[in-house]
């Protein structure tokens, strides 16, 4: 990536510029249209706000309107915009028109496309949660994939007692996961199959760690 060479040169003053923006963990690529449609910046730079802050400097006394992409660098970037003053506008990625044939993605080309369809009023935007919303759904998405976690390594670990023919003693139950299945697993068990002894010691221990991250502790987590 070049280097962003920071200068003070307006690039507008006045009316309303829109703003496509491709935004990546590393890098953000701006195209700037006027009113007319017609480009008047374009700039590739690193993801630091600050190269953002110098952005919109350059675009005082214009109606700033901007936007973006969902994806998974968040609402930081929409939040941030908002406080310098721009309109934000983080458009739903399924939404976005697509003109058929047209399969060469850049970031350039993304930026631009995002800012002329921004002029058109074509983007439908996804509602820009606040930093608490966006704390508790991120709590229950990470909780719910977690749980997942630990469904999938109960089911590999009774499907590998089962294909190594490791049968658990009757009163341990269905469900009885606690300590005393590690201890019979590793001092117990028949040793005709050490391999399959292991892999399922391994799940157990992968499932156990699991159970400790109930809702309560991953709320205190994401608190702190």
């Amino acid at each position: 990536m070049r280097t962003y060479v920071l200068t003070p040169e307006p690039i507008a003053t006045s009316g309303v510029v829109y703003v496509g923006l491709d935004v990546h963990k590393a890098t953000i690529s701006a195209t700037i249209l006027n009113e007319d449609g017609e480009i008047v910046h374009r700039a590739t730079f690193g993801a630091e706000l600050e190269h953002l802050d110098h952005l919109v400097s350059r675009l005082c006394g214009a109606r700033v309107r901007v936007a973006y992409e969902a994806g998974p660098c968040g609402f930081g970037v929409a939040r941030h915009l908002r406080s310098l003053g721009c309109e934000v506008l983080v458009a739903a990625p399924s939404k976005i028109p697509s003109a058929s044939g047209d399969r060469v993605k850049t970031d350039k080309r993304d930026s631009l496309k995002l800012a002329e369809l921004l002029r058109a009023g074509l983007l439908k935007a996804v509602r820009i949660p606040t930093v608490e919303e966006e704390r508790h759904r991120e709590l229950a998405r990470t909780r719910d994939q977690l749980v997942r976690a630990r469904r999938r390594c109960y089911q590999q670990l009774r499907a590998k007692l089962l294909y190594h023919g490791i049968a658990l003693p009757e009163d341990f139950g269905d469900h009885s996961w606690s300590e005393k299945v590690l201890v019979w697993l590793e001092h117990e068990a028949s040793p005709d199959d050490a391999v399959g002894r292991r892999l399922a010691i391994i799940l157990w221990r992968m499932w156990r760690d699991g159970t400790e991250w109930n809702p309560k502790r991953l709320s205190t987590a994401t608190a702190a």
